[in-house]
């Protein structure tokens, strides 16, 4: 009889999926992303943050290739009258989606003073990293609360002066999915795009709304301290209020 040779079996030291998702308040109207280390695998020595607009992305740390199907669509009767080369549609560059690698199991990922790429976006998702570099899975997905309005809490302009503020709305711009038809099961698209309307109370003499993109805009005819309240209401009737003061200097 032939001796039995050794065998090896190799493992792949990784560490599990980060568990418990969620976004808490921080300091001064910001959310942050916390999250548990998975007790099963090996232990992380550090996480990977991702952020995206859309619903179940896939978390990539470099520039990649996105098949958007036909874009964002709305109805199937959009869908079937659209073509395959309109904007949005097709071979989409899409940039990486990483914020950063941290230690800690937090990270504020919401706020108006965050510089990081890809902060104030409606998902985000985690990967651990162990010491080996191996990394974990990534995540399942925490969402931010939406309508959600991302604006510094005072803004100032000069009487007689133009000005323009773009109120920042954090949307999902939906699911890159295929949605059946009659005549086809292979619809792919972003589905479920979110779409706002605005509407403003309190705005100094000279300036208006457009109900549409949310931008504040003209020229401010009286000086004083404004509070500016701007409601936001989404294609199925969901609101948020953003309020914020305007000081209007000569």
């Amino acid at each position: 009889m032939g001796t039995l040779e050794p065998t090896f079996q190799f493992q792949l030291r990784a560490p599990g999926v980060p568990l418990d998702l969620k976004l808490v308040p921080g300091e001064a109207g910001t959310l942050v992303l916390a999250w548990k280390p998975n007790p099963g695998g090996e232990p992380p020595v550090a996480y990977k943050v991702y952020g995206s607009d859309e619903k179940g992305f896939t978390a990539c740390d470099t520039e990649h290739l996105v098949n958007r199907g036909k874009g964002f669509v709305p109805t199937m009767e959009e869908y079937e009258n659209k073509s395959h080369d309109a904007p949005h549609a097709g071979m989409i560059k899409t940039a990486s989606n990483l914020i950063a690698r941290v230690a800690d199991t937090s990270l504020p990922t919401v706020g108006p003073e965050l510089d990081h790429p890809n902060t104030n976006t409606a998902f985000y998702r985690v990967v651990a990293i162990a010491e080996g570099g191996h990394c974990s899975g990534p995540s399942d997905y925490a969402e931010v609360p939406r309508p959600f309005v991302v604006t510094q809490p005072r803004q100032t302009a000069k009487r007689g002066q133009p000005y323009h503020h773009q109120l920042r709305v954090i949307r999902s711009i939906g699911d890159l999915r295929c949605r059946p038809s009659n005549r086809s099961s292979y619809n792919a698209a972003f589905w479920d795009r979110e779409v706002h309307t605005f509407t403003a109370t309190s705005l100094p003499p000279g300036l208006s709304l457009d109900t549409k993109t949310g931008v504040v805009k003209g020229e401010p005819q009286r000086a004083g301290t404004f509070d500016v309240a701007v409601d936001v209401t989404d294609q199925i009737d969901k609101r948020c209020q953003a309020c914020y003061q305007l000081i209007v200097e000569e």
